[in-house]
């Protein structure tokens, strides 16, 4: 009895087997129905069952994968494909807070370079530009900023929120002992600055 060698086909759900790191990609062995398929990366197993499908979101570049068919005894290994895996920066921001009611709040972000910053202020996009920095002079107490970053058609995730603190600009107001503020000279009068401290 010979029992003929299974045929498989290997294709990924990414097409151009270019991905930005983090990104799901399925990998999917031709036809369904045999014994075992057992999926490698490189020479580790990553899942060996009767399932023909295979799904992972960890690939780093220079990840190979393949799969080896078990049918009826006989085994057989698919081509392997290669993805591409473009690097996602971590973004980080950094603001002058706290500042005064009315100044200038500046928000850098990092690492420079990237192909587009886009700030959000209160969750709503407040710029979507090329600059890593934003800058307002109308940021109230407590409002929240973060930025989105991308490079090469890949989206970094969030950084992580910062939270402007704004300082009210204080009242005052001036008295004089003098009730019609006209003095003899040499006369002794005292000026008070309200609130105190």
């Amino acid at each position: 009895v010979v029992t003929p060698i299974p045929s498989v086909t290997f294709s990924s759900s990414d097409t151009d087997d270019t991905i930005c790191a983090g990104d799901m990609v399925t990998f999917t062995a031709t036809p369904s129905g045999y014994t075992n398929y057992n999926f490698f990366n490189g020479s580790a197993t990553q899942q060996s069952t009767s399932n023909n499908v295979w799904s992972t979101s960890n690939l780093v570049q220079g990840n190979s994968i393949c799969v080896e068919v078990t049918n009826n005894g006989c085994t057989n290994f698919s081509d392997t494909i290669s993805t591409f895996v473009k690097p996602v920066p971590a973004i980080t921001i950094a603001a002058n807070s706290p500042v005064c009611q009315g100044d200038t709040v500046v928000v850098n972000s990092s690492p420079a370079g990237l192909d587009n910053y886009d700030f959000l202020l209160n969750g709503t996009s407040v710029q979507n530009s090329t600059s890593s920095s934003y800058t307002s002079s109308t940021v109230n107490n407590g409002d929240q900023i973060i930025v989105n970053g991308s490079l090469n058609g890949c989206t970094t995730q969030p950084s992580t929120p910062v939270t402007i603190t704004v300082n009210p600009i204080p009242s005052v107001s001036l008295a004089s002992s003098d009730g019609n503020d006209s003095i003899c000279q040499g006369t002794s009068i005292t000026f008070t600055a309200s609130p105190s401290a």
